[in-house]
């Protein structure tokens, strides 16, 4: 039998040297956030409900490697910074190691973000 230098089945793939991934972690109230928003679009249209937390999605990834795209909202809390994905804000901040974000609430932008935050 020949060797193979390929991955073995069943193995992770392997990024090249020197790519680094960037973390993407959700706090469970923001979790909570994407299920409301989802049922509440959904009640009219699941399909259009797909798409929005599929574009959310997308933004949060965009963010994660680009932390710094989002204005500073500190005025609601130290580092925190917003998005805008169409009339929804993404609240989050930078982790400490630089590798990524926490999404810390997704909120509709006609909301009391104030107390909310």
């Amino acid at each position: 039998m020949g060797y193979s230098a390929g991955p073995r089945r069943g193995s992770p793939p392997t990024l090249p040297a020197g790519i680094v991934t960037a973390r993407l972690l959700r706090t469970p109230r923001a979790n909570e956030d994407l299920l409301d928003i989802w049922a509440y679009v959904a009640a009219n249209s699941p399909r259009v409900a797909d798409r929005l937390l599929l574009r959310i999605d997308e933004q949060c990834r965009l963010l994660s490697k680009n932390p710094l795209l989002g204005e500073l909202v500190e005025q609601y809390r130290p580092g925190l910074r917003r998005f805008v994905v169409g009339n929804y804000l993404i609240f989050y901040h930078s982790l400490p190691e630089g590798d990524g974000i926490e999404v810390f609430r997704i909120l509709h932008s006609a909301r009391d973000i104030q107390n909310l935050l």
